[in-house]
Formats: structure tokens, C-alpha cells, sequence
């Protein structure tokens, strides 16, 4: 829930103790930024002003002391919060943590000797709230542990305008009938998508009417065995189906929904699949990405496996196609393009192919082992690691075509 980014943000004067209006997003530079040495602290014991020519204003806060320093704002829905800060070691690195409402939202490690922005995304509702940073772990024997902090900015963490999306292919296309899109219009709040138990329960249904399933709670991810956790992660708004990825019971927490076809099932075989994404932050190591046709006989490797994107979302997208065989094997390349700028991902499967698309570029055809019985397609991030990173996933559309064998 807490990364290190170089995030550059607008400074505003603020008055101490004063409730600040933040305007609902322009774009997602929009900041307001807090002198740290003006905000409120728990005790003043351990806090004390430094000067610091290389600190915004010339001076910055410093805490040897278990201080919070806070501020009330009113603020828009979805924040993050940017902490520029350094540290001073002591048998290890000061700890920072973020604090929403009294809730722990992230927590960092400040190894920085230098300003360096730390962020942590809140998604909360539009309306006042109590920023925090506490400085966690003080420490005054044989050397003094200290954190230095300068600004404390809130950035409205709305990832999407309306230049920024566009509309989901309709068209047939020669070898292809249309058959599913959305455009993710319809808003869902986060929890809507709740699953306890029952792969089977439409948990959305979208513009068009295109109905999603997703994996239930207790079904558990790849690498970790975690639970998904459709119920704090998915939601809809501002025209995408937003993956929030934060920790959820201590642990990171991932989603894997589905479309319903128009046949009723999830399942067809051979299509062509296409969807559009990006991710807004670049350090989500600890999340992995494979939106992948997945055999309806469940064996694999037997009945192959095709991947686009997959990869760690700190990462490159990549693409995998999978041998239908017992013995298994795959083809693969790795495109060289981050998850954090918009790119469109297709998957076109057909007899003796399966032909991956970045931005309608072809990227790699694989025609070994190529799978001829029915897929569905799983749009999954799961974890893969530790850590308290956070950031969102948006898709801005998807697109599904069926085979017309011509």
C-alpha cells in the first residue's frame, strides 16, 4: 500500500488548522500540498523544526519521537497521499505509516538519505477526512533513528478523463462475429462485486447487459494461495472496471472475474478476446497480472493455456501461449511495454493459431500444440510476493469475437 515513487505535485499555501476544499479532479496532477511542519502533531515531544536549504520553504520537521502529525480536509473520492521524506538509520530505517480516518493504510521503510516521495492510495469516499503519519518505530539507544518529513500532499487519484478513454470495437470483422463488449459505464461501488462462496453468481451486469461472474473468496490464487478478494478490490467507475490493490486482512489481495457469453457460458471455442488497460502505479511487485484462456476440462497442461498481458504489474507485458500437450511447453515473448501507459491486449485463437496483438501490432503466432476445445477467458491479478504496495489496475473496455471458421 506504500511505494516509492518520483511524483511531482503542485504546492498551494495552507493555513494550519484551517478545513481546505480540494475541487473534484481535473486531472491526476491536481494536489494540495502541506508544509509537514504545519500540521497538527500528537505531542511535541521528539518533533522539533529543522532548517533544511533543500527543503521546500527552507525548513522541514524532524521526529526522534513516537509523533502523528495530522490534518483535516475535505477531500474527493479515491487520494494518494504523497509523503516526501528521508531518514536518518539506527539499526535500520525509520518506519512511516499512513494513517486515513484512524486507519493504518500503508506503511514504509524510509531508506531515502535524500527527499524522496513515498505514496500511499486511500480509496475512500468524497468528503472530510483526517490525514496522518505517524512515525512508527523511534529508536534513542546508542543512536537516534530519525524521520525527516517535508510535505505531505494529497493528489486526486482519479486515473481517467475523458481523453483517456475510448470506445470498445463493435465491428465484425472478417473471420469474426462480434459478440460481447462493455464499456464499463454502469458504476458498481467497491463491494458490490462480493462473492463469499458461489463461482456461478452474476455479481455485474454492465452496459449491454454483458453479466460477469468472478472467483468466489474461497477460491485462492496461484502463487500465494491467498484468497481472491472481489470484495475490496473490483468496482466500477468513471467508465473502467477498477482492480483496488492494497493489502486486505494484512496480506495483498487480488480479483478474477469473467464474462457470461451470449451462449450462456463462459466457454467457446476458438475467439478472438481484446481489452484495454493500463495500471497507474509502477511499483505493484507484488501483483501479478495474467488475463488468460483457460480450458473448461480444467487439465492442464493437457488443454492448454494462453496469457496477454501477464507479467508482474512492476513489469513488462508479456505474452504466453501454452502447449496443448501432457508434457507441456509454451512459446512466449516479452513485448518491452509497461503496464502503466494505456495499451490495447488481444488474444486471437483459431485452428493451427494463436496470435497475440499489442495495439493491434502482432507480437508473436504461435502454432505449436495450439488448443481446440472450449476456453473461457479470465481477466486475473493475483499476488506473487509481499509487500504494502498499492495502486489501481483500470480496464477501460473489453471486446469478445467468435470464430466464423471463414
Amino acid at each position: 500500500m506504500f511505494r516509492w515513487c518520483s511524483a511531482t505535485v503542485m504546492t498551494m499555501a495552507l493555513v494550519w488548522g484551517v478545513v481546505l476544499s480540494v475541487a473534484p479532479p481535473a486531472s491526476a496532477a491536481d494536489a494540495t500540498s502541506i508544509e509537514a511542519e504545519t500540521m497538527r502533531l500528537s505531542t511535541t515531544k521528539g518533533a522539533k523544526i529543522v532548517t533544511d536549504p533543500t527543503a521546500s520553504g527552507g525548513t522541514a520537521l524532524g521526529l526522534t519521537g513516537a509523533v502523528t502529525l495530522s490534518a483535516t480536509l475535505a477531500l474527493p473520492q479515491s487520494v494518494k497521499i504523497v509523503m516526501r521524506s528521508r531518514g536518518l538509520q539506527c539499526f535500520g530505517a525509520p518506519v512511516a505509516a499512513v494513517i486515513v480516518d484512524g486507519v493504518v493504510i500503508g506503511r514504509s521503510p524510509i531508506t531515502a538519505t535524500a527527499w524522496t516521495d513515498y505514496t500511499a492510495t486511500a480509496n475512500i469516499p468524497a468528503g472530510t477526512h483526517t490525514i496522518g503519519i505517524k512515525f512508527a518505530n523511534p529508536q534513542w539507544f546508542f543512536c537516534v533513528r530519525a524521520l525527516y518529513i517535508d510535505t505531505v500532499s494529497i493528489v486526486a487519484s482519479t486515473t481517467t478523463q475523458p481523453g483517456d478513454r475510448t470506445q470498445a470495437p463493435v465491428a465484425d470483422l472478417p473471420g469474426w462475429k462480434h459478440i460481447v463488449a462493455d464499456n464499463f459505464t454502469k458504476d458498481a461501488p467497491l463491494g458490490s462485486w462480493a462473492n463469499p462462496s458461489d463461482p456461478a453468481k452474476v455479481v455485474y451486469v454492465g452496459d449491454g447487459g454483458t453479466q460477469w461472474l468472478t472467483y468466489p473468496q474461497t477460491f485462492t490464487d496461484t502463487y500465494q494461495h491467498r484468497p481472491y478478494r472481489p470484495d475490496q478490490v473490483l468496482s466500477v467507475g468513471n467508465g473502467t472496471l477498477d482492480y483496488y490493490l492494497h493489502n486486505v486482512d494484512g496480506q495483498p489481495a487480488g480479483a478474477n472475474p469473467s464474462p457470461i457469453l451470449p451462449n450462456g457460458t463462459q466457454y467457446q471455442t476458438y475467439g478472438r478476446y481484446s481489452v484495454r488497460l493500463k495500471a497507474d502505479t509502477a511499483t505493484l511487485a507484488e501483483y501479478h497480472i495474467a488475463f488468460l484462456l483457460w480450458p473448461q476440462s480444467e487439465l492442464w497442461p493437457s488443454d492448454g493455456e494462453e496469457d496477454f498481458p501477464e507479467g508482474a504489474l512492476s513489469s513488462t507485458a508479456k505474452a504466453f501461449a501454452h502447449y496443448a500437450r501432457s508434457t507441456g511447453g509454451q512459446d512466449g515473448v516479452d513485448t518491452g511495454k509497461l503496464f502503466t501507459d494505456w495499451h490495447v491486449y488481444t488474444i486471437e485463437w483459431v485452428p493451427g493459431h494463436v496470435r497475440f496483438y499489442l495495439d493491434d501490432a502482432l507480437v508473436l503466432d504461435s502454432t505449436k500444440y495450439v488448443p481446440s476445445k472450449p476456453m473461457r477467458w479470465q481477466l486475473q491479478i493475483e499476488t506473487d510476493g509481499n509487500g504494502t504496495n498499492s495502486g489501481h489496475v483500470l480496464v477501460d473496455w473489453i471486446s469478445i469475437w467468435s470464430y466464423t471458421g471463414s
